[in-house]
This record gives structure tokens, C-alpha cells and sequence, in this order.
């Protein structure tokens, strides 16, 4: 089965992509329309803005676009499609299970999980000391802790790790 991270975050970016890509092509047509350089240096800037804001956003936030596939042997999370780590159910699993800010008031239960001990540095950011920020991404894998998600975790199997 297919764990989105959040969908709050997926489909807020996936709005932005939209909506920047509508902007590109107004863009476009206008400057066709108005032949000019001034009119080309003005839109291309803040297509380009628009476009660089995208980036920054995705880069701060990829670790909430993530996905984690649960399989009966692992769990595999990938982010845009690539692969970046696998928890193998027949290891020992350490576990944490920590509560984060996920946008501006929302706060959400996510569970971070890894065969390997861990430790987790708290950090400001944007995002108010968010986890989300300092967790290993190649190691450890997070995922929502709710009441679609906790069929999956033996809890009593596993190691739990106080922050």
C-alpha cells in the first residue's frame, strides 16, 4: 500500500506547479502580443521568481512529499519517484512517534522509523523546531501516525526511542 506523507503538502505543490505553469503560458502569450523588451524583462523576471519560489518551497518541504510504499517485508519510501530508503521489517525497527507542526496551525502525528538507533537535533526553521526538518532521509523513514496508518506497526516488536 501507498502512504502519501501529507497530502496537504503534495497537493499544495501540485497546485503551484499548475498555477505557475497557467502563469507561463499568460506569460508567453503576452509577450507575443506585445513586442517588445520591456515587456519580456518584466514577465520573464517574475515567471522566473514564480518558478524559483516553486523550488525553494519543494526543497524545504521535499520530506513531506514523499511517498512510503508497505509491503509486507519493508517499508520504501521515494521522493518524486526515486528511492530513498527501505526499513526492513526483519531487522530490529527503532521508532519514535512525535507530533509536528505540519503547516501554519495544523499539527500532525508522524512516526519516524529506521533499523538503526537514532538520534533526533531539533532545529528552527520556518516551520517552528519541526523534526521534519533534521531527520536523515537516507536512514529513516517518516510517516503519518493515524488511524489509516497504525495497522501497519507492530509497536510491541519494535524499539521505541525517547527524544
Amino acid at each position: 500500500m501507498k502512504v502519501i506523507v501529507s497530502p496537504y503538502w503534495r497537493k499544495t505543490f501540485q497546485f503551484l506547479v499548475v498555477l505557475n505553469t497557467l502563469f507561463t503560458c499568460c506569460s508567453i502569450y503576452f509577450v507575443i502580443e506585445h513586442d517588445s523588451f520591456e515587456s519580456f524583462a518584466i514577465v520573464g523576471g517574475c515567471t522566473l521568481f514564480f518558478w524559483l519560489i516553486i523550488a525553494w518551497l519543494s526543497f524545504m518541504m521535499r520530506r513531506l512529499l514523499t511517498s512510503v510504499m508497505v509491503t509486507e517485508l519493508n517499508f520504501q519510501s521515494a521522493l518524486f519517484g526515486n528511492k530513498q530508503c527501505c526499513v526492513d521489517r526483519k531487522n530490529k525497527i527503532y521508532y519514535m512517534i512525535l507530533e509536528c507542526t505540519e503547516a501554519v496551525y495544523s499539527k500532525q502525528k508522524f512516526i519516524l522509523l529506521s533499523n538503526e538507533p537514532f538520534s533526533i537535533r531539533s532545529k528552527r526553521s520556518m516551520f517552528s523546531r519541526n523534526v521534519i526538518q533534521s531527520y536523515d532521509i537516507k536512514k529513516q523513514i517518516l510517516m503519518p501516525y493515524n488511524s489509516d496508518t497504525s495497522d501497519f506497526f507492530k509497536l510491541s516488536d519494535w524499539e521505541c526511542i525517547t527524544a
